[in-house]
């Protein structure tokens, strides 16, 4: 009747003005959080790279970009990579730090005369003021999460030592705690052929990958 639908969109109103409150807490019940159907959210590498927001961290000239040219012609085409099942999707890809014909080189000499139409590059875009620290990733992350991607940030590890290797990424407190996880690319030197990558994330177990050229 509309005393009834006037009580309920009176509630309404209430419960909207309730949360246009700074100061409201918004919680959930461990009986809502049972009963609520969540859409499962299947990784773009199985066991390797789930959906959100995570870093690729490495030193200057260890191989960053190669890596990542590799992780987005496999999911652009769908092909296994190192034993890892891969989800096909279509990616982007900003090289920021390249231009057309030096990709066009490099992509060539990784995967020959066999391309792919789901995969587009960007060499140009507008930067960051202020380079990366936690809001940034945090927003970055927000975007990936707001259109169910993933998205990969490449960075740099810093000069200083560490037991710890996602220690070495630069900026690390703030870094990791905005992303769901990183990827650490080493190598002993420069000039060898054989690489070390370690993986770490909230949905993701902790791996440590063994690479050779």
């Amino acid at each position: 009747d509309f005393k009834g639908y006037e009580q309920s969109f009176e509630e309404m109103q209430r419960e909207i003005l309730r949360q246009l409150d700074p100061s409201y807490l918004k919680t959930v019940s461990m009986t809502t959080l049972y009963d609520t159907v969540f859409e499962v959210q299947t990784p773009l590498i199985d066991g390797l790279l789930q959906r959100g927001t995570y870093l690729f961290v490495g030193s200057p000239k260890v191989g960053k970009s190669f890596m990542m040219a590799q992780l987005a012609y496999h999911i652009s085409t769908g092909t296994p990579l190192w034993e890892y099942k891969v989800r096909k999707a279509t990616v982007l890809y900003f090289a920021l730090e390249d231009d057309y014909p030096r990709l066009q080189k490099r992509l060539f000499q990784m995967f020959g005369a066999k391309e792919t139409g789901n995969l587009y590059f960007a060499t140009e875009c507008k930067t960051v003021n202020g380079g990366l620290d936690y809001d940034v990733v945090a927003r970055l992350k927000a975007l990936a999460d707001s259109y169910k991607v993933s998205m990969l940030i490449v960075h740099h590890t810093r000069k200083q030592k560490s037991e710890d290797i996602f220690d070495m990424i630069s900026g690390t407190n703030g870094l990791m705690g905005a992303a769901d996880g990183a990827f650490v690319l080493s190598k002993d030197k420069r000039t060898s052929n054989n690489a070390t990558l370690d993986v770490a994330g909230r949905d993701q177990q902790d791996m440590k990958i063994h690479l050779v050229r």
